[in-house]
């Protein structure tokens, strides 16, 4: 650990939020999409990774450092599979995020724009509920990994 510690290495997550920000509020994000509900479960997925990583987020701006807000800008599927020339058997849906990060005097302390990354799911041939559930899943699963990559940005000082 000694040797780890003394070459610069750091575990992912160990990094500072900028300008000595320790509270943060994050605001519920604009949804831009004709995807129902993308935004509360960003909005959500940002709150549980810089909360899982020690921030405090409080829901009063008033009361905060900094103020995380933006929006779910696109989210969009492609065929990435087929079945037949007709017929889906895999899918990738990909989400991009426009962010930033503000004092409560309007300094902008972090920005980042098309955030984006892309999930494969499975298409089940005749049932559009299992599909949608895979679907779900995969948003869920992307926004997950889109927080933890916003985070890391927003400690790292990118």
């Amino acid at each position: 650990m000694i040797f780890l510690s003394a070459c610069g290495y750091r575990f992912s997550g160990a990094g500072k939020l900028p300008a000595g920000v320790e509270k943060i509020c994050i605001t519920m994000l604009k949804n831009n999409t004709s995807e129902t509900g993308v935004e509360i479960t960003a909005t959500n997925a940002l709150i549980y990774e810089f909360s899982r990583n020690g921030v405090a987020v409080v829901k009063d701006a008033d009361k905060a450092d900094a103020v995380l807000s933006g929006n779910v800008a696109s989210l969009r599927t492609e065929t990435i599979a087929r079945k037949t020339s007709s017929i889906a058997s895999g899918r990738r849906v990909y989400v991009n995020l426009d962010l930033k990060m503000m004092t409560g005097s309007g300094r902008i302390l972090w920005s980042g724009r098309g955030i984006t990354d892309r999930e494969t799911y499975q298409v089940t041939s005749g049932d559009v509920s299992s599909t949608d559930a895979k679907k779900k899943k995969a948003v869920e699963n992307l926004l997950k990994r889109l927080s933890e990559t916003v985070y890391q940005r927003i400690t790292d000082d990118f």
